[in-house]
Order: structure tokens, then sequence, then C-alpha cells
């Protein structure tokens, strides 16, 4: 029968072997000090594969910098770099401009940094376009030629 392995004090990423703490099912059981301080218990063999790297904090940190990054892909100076694209959610098919049933007028509007910039309710569909370029000349063109630098 092979010697057991004493695991005591090395070092398995962010855990440190403490000591033995159990056996389950033929599988000899280690109390860990995360680097974060806290404990778990974990097999030898996810201690030794890499199954286990810490108490959850290193997964926890990974999403946090995905989702940051992420987020600096999309989000510049506090504002959407999509709200500056094609993408478009209206009923007109026309990137901020909608057709309001109430009032039977098109809407043009701009938001920036969650702010509105420019609203404006017009007769046609033509003058609605018009003005949402205008809009956007104002306050789109200067910030994409800020974010290309």
């Amino acid at each position: 029968m092979p010697a057991k392995l004493d695991l005591t004090n090395q070092r398995f990423t962010r855990l440190v072997a403490l000591y033995e703490a159990g056996n389950d099912h033929g599988q000899v059981l280690w109390l860990c000090r995360c680097d974060c301080k806290n404990t778990l218990i974990v097999s030898t063999v996810r201690l030794r594969s890499g199954n286990v790297k810490s108490c959850g904090c290193l997964k926890r940190e990974q999403a946090i910098a995905k989702q940051k990054k992420a987020t600096a892909a999309v989000i510049r100076d506090g504002t959407s770099k999509n709200i500056c694209s094609k993408i478009v959610h209206s009923n007109t098919g026309i990137k901020g401009v909608s057709y309001n049933k109430w009032s039977k007028k098109y809407e043009a509007k701009l938001m920036l940094q969650g702010d509105v910039k420019f609203r404006h309710a017009y007769a046609t569909l033509e003058e609605a376009v018009a003005a949402r370029k205008k809009a956007e000349e104002k306050w789109f063109i200067p910030l994409i030629e800020e974010w290309k630098q």
C-alpha cells in the first residue's frame, strides 16, 4: 500500500493545506486556509488536480473583472457606446425617432449620460429625422471623436 501523502503547509494556488481533517469514502480531506483567510475542507485529489484553487474568492474576482471589462467595452464617460450605434429601438425603425399615437406627432429624442439632451415633437417623420440627425451631430460626434483618441 502506497504511503499517504502529507500536504501539510503545501500551497495549491490560493489554498494552503493546514492539516488532515478526516476521510470521506477513501479520500483524505484537508482543512485549508485561503489567502482571503476563509477556511474549507478539500480532498487530496481535488487539491492536487487543481480543481479547487480557492474558497470561491478567485472565481468571484474573475467574474467581477470580466464584468468590468465587458462594461468598459460598452460604457465610456458614463455613456453607452451603443447609443451612438445604429441599434434601433423605436416604432418607426429610426433610432431616436418615434411616433406618439396620442399626440399624433413624431418625437425626436436624444439621451446622453442619463440626461435628455434633446426632445421635440414634429408633424412629419422627415422633420423629426432631420432634427435627430442635427442633435446627433451636436452631441455624439464630439464624443465619438474624443473616444477615438
